[in-house]
């Protein structure tokens, strides 16, 4: 495991926990050439105001230049073709053809956000590869998680790079009457850890599904399943918008004049709940490096789950906001209620973790991926590769400068932690939903 500059101290540990005995072993180790100027549906409601800051907070230092750019004007659209009397989506032009500038709540229009990838870790990844964004714990806006932006897919879009891209998937967001489709309270127990990382905030929960759930076909109202959709709405919205499920929401939405009527109900839950998961680089990176282990080890795949994995950041944020060694929180009695109540709502009888903690003097510094140093330690590798463990998440790292942090060292008050959690079982939400 390399070592950040300044002295560091790093620990690993396993955790194995039920329902009636808690257990910790632990161990040590250490230009110019646009396709066409993005557009905003400045005739649905209203454009997005230049003076409103970019819903963003955890921007690397050395993004692309021009990232704070303001967002681009909008661009003139035509006038709002009537629906036909049946109900279905009206034909629309070819949006490649010359001079084309599609309806902005039309099918083409709203097509194009599907060229749109959550992008918060994917430059500074991609060309400073060990680096790492953290999840800041003393971020005003949102200490619990990392926020989205949005920009060009760039193995479809690789000459546009323009700012305005966020700005306009952000007057999409705008743009849209969100209690079609969310009901938090709906949200909060279709995904209990989701709600408990983000403290039951319910802007920041509105924020998450918005910017990151209908990316992953989350269920966010008994009234509306994109799955339910995606199957009763008009084939030709299947066509133009594949498994770009973000599409399907905002076009919903914005054309309820002819879409209201199409089934959206999860009847007997005869859909799924969520369709895919968002993650970031190094989450990605953490998932395939355990599975390239288990691989080696005669192990099945372990399948991800997004209840594990927001368990997993509130674990990791846990640790860091109040500056805990290793599993204080769970060996912690006065957190015995807590514990048994997550296994409950997830319906897990136990849980495993591994756990990688350091200090650091000089900020946020880049270190091996964290899957290379569990596999250094026998427990750690031992769990990580367990035919016992089917389902699995990891959290991003997380970062607190506090200053009562009790192990710094030479005076340095950083401190960062990152988990991965394995489950015997896929959680099973214990609650009746429609």
């Amino acid at each position: 495991m390399k070592r950040t500059a300044g002295k560091t101290k790093r620990v690993l540990a396993v955790l194995m926990f039920t329902v009636m005995t808690v257990t910790c072993l632990s161990a040590c180790a250490g230009g110019e050439a646009e396709i066409r100027p993005p557009w905003h549906p400045s005739d649905i409601q209203k454009p997005v105001q230049e003076s409103e800051p970019a819903a963003v907070t955890q921007t690397p230092e050395n993004a692309p230049a021009g990232s704070t750019a303001a967002d681009p004007a909008p661009v003139q659209t035509p006038e709002k073709t009537e629906a036909p009397e049946d109900g279905q989506a009206p034909e629309e032009p070819d949006a490649d053809s010359a001079g084309a500038n599609p309806d902005p709540a039309g099918i083409q229009g709203i097509a194009r956000l599907g060229d749109l990838v959550g992008k918060y870790t994917m430059w500074l990844f991609e060309t400073q590869k060990g680096q790492y964004i953290f999840v800041d714990t003393e971020d005003s806006h949102n200490p619990y998680d990392l926020t989205w932006r949005y920009g060009p897919d760039t193995n479809r879009l690789k000459e546009v790079e323009s700012p305005g891209w966020d700005a306009l998937y952000r007057s999409y967001v705008d743009a849209c009457d969100w209690s079609l489709v969310f009901d938090v309270e709906y949200y909060k127990k279709a995904f209990p850890m989701l709600a408990k990382l983000y403290h039951d905030n319910d802007a920041l929960l509105l924020e998450h599904f918005q910017t990151q759930g209908v990316h992953e076909g989350r269920q966010a109202s008994a009234n509306f399943n994109v799955s339910a959709y995606m199957a009763n709405c008009d084939g030709v919205l299947v066509d133009a918008f594949g498994e770009n499920y973000e599409c399907y929401y905002f076009y919903y939405m914005l054309n309820q004049n002819t879409q209201k009527s199409v089934s959206t109900k999860n009847s007997d839950s005869a859909y799924p709940r969520w369709l895919t998961l968002e993650l970031s680089m190094q989450q990605s990176d953490e998932y395939k490096g355990v599975n390239n282990y288990r691989e080696r080890a005669k192990a099945a795949p372990i399948e991800i789950d997004p209840e594990i994995v927001a368990l997993a950041n509130y674990r990791a944020w846990t640790d860091a906001e109040y500056n805990l060694y290793a599993h204080d929180w769970i060996a912690d009695p006065a957190n015995d209620k807590e514990i048994y109540d997550i296994l409950r709502n997830l319906s897990c009888d136990r849980l495993g973790e591994n756990t990688v903690k350091w200090y650091s003097t000089d900020n946020k510094n880049g270190r091996d991926m964290f899957v290379v140093s569990y596999a250094r330690s026998k427990d750690h590798y031992d769990a990580m590769v367990s035919t016992s463990y089917c389902y699995f998440g990891c959290s991003n790292p997380y970062w607190s400068d506090n200053p009562d942090n009790p192990f710094a060292e030479d005076g340095g008050t950083g401190y960062v932690c990152q988990f991965d959690l394995f489950a015997a079982s896929q959680p099973h939400i214990p609650y009746e939903l429609g």
